[in-house]
């Protein structure tokens, strides 16, 4: 079973990394070695953050991992590292104490996920999305947009203007669209909705009257 647990740990394409009580690493996996260019040999007695963090990694999330571990704490967080050659990459950090028979610390236990390709999908649609929404309020559109998954919907500058409110009195959420719209409309307007959700209906379009901030309807 040891030879087992030591096999699967060994051949984890996550990066692994166990420390002594003073936080010196006593061992790492083979995928740790892969992803930053270092030696088992080279890093062994090293301070991990020492060896990893950089000019630009985050120093208050750092400050936070140092507390969590003089708390002997679970932290979890994502912080940009750098390679052995100077290479900087995301990781995605859960680290743990290790306790012995009688509770004591022993040492810490931390696994590290290259999440780099992720977050720079996730640059990337931020940029993209400020790109649309600038040529949106260029062109003078009043646009929403729901996120189903997450619930949220943003509702552009415009919109809000034409219904008379500021950009700050709107949240971000459904109810914000749907509590105004004219009771009248309501029922064959969610109809609507609900068929394109449900796909009986190639896209959603609606007439619509939404209630203005006076209280008249649009």
């Amino acid at each position: 079973q040891l030879r087992m647990h030591e096999k699967i740990l060994e051949q984890s394409r996550s990066m692994l990394i166990i420390t002594n009580r003073e936080r010196e690493i006593t061992w790492v996996n083979e995928a740790f070695c892969q992803i930053t260019g270092y030696t088992a040999e080279e890093v062994k007695g090293q301070i991990p953050g020492k060896l990893l963090q950089g000019i630009n990694s985050d120093q208050a999330i750092i400050r936070s991992f140092r507390r969590a571990l003089d708390e002997n704490s679970i932290f979890q967080c994502e912080l940009l590292n750098y390679k052995k050659d100077g290479t900087p990459f995301w990781a995605e950090i859960k680290c743990q104490p290790l306790f012995d028979e009688h509770g004591k610390v022993e040492g810490f236990f931390a696994i590290e996920e290259d999440i780099t390709e992720r977050k720079r999908t996730e640059e990337l649609l931020e940029e993209h999305k400020l790109r649309l929404e600038m040529a949106i309020e260029s062109s003078g559109a009043a646009l929403w947009d729901w996120d189903i998954a997450s619930n949220k919907v943003y509702y552009s500058p415009t919109w809000k203007k034409i219904l008379g409110y500021l950009d700050e009195e709107i949240r971000f959420n459904l109810s914000e669209w749907e509590d105004r719209i004219h009771p009248e409309d309501k029922d064959k307007t969610l109809q609507c909705l609900h068929q394109y959700l449900e796909g009986k209906v190639p896209a959603y379009e609606a007439e619509v009257r939404l209630r203005h901030k006076d209280g008249h309807y649009l």
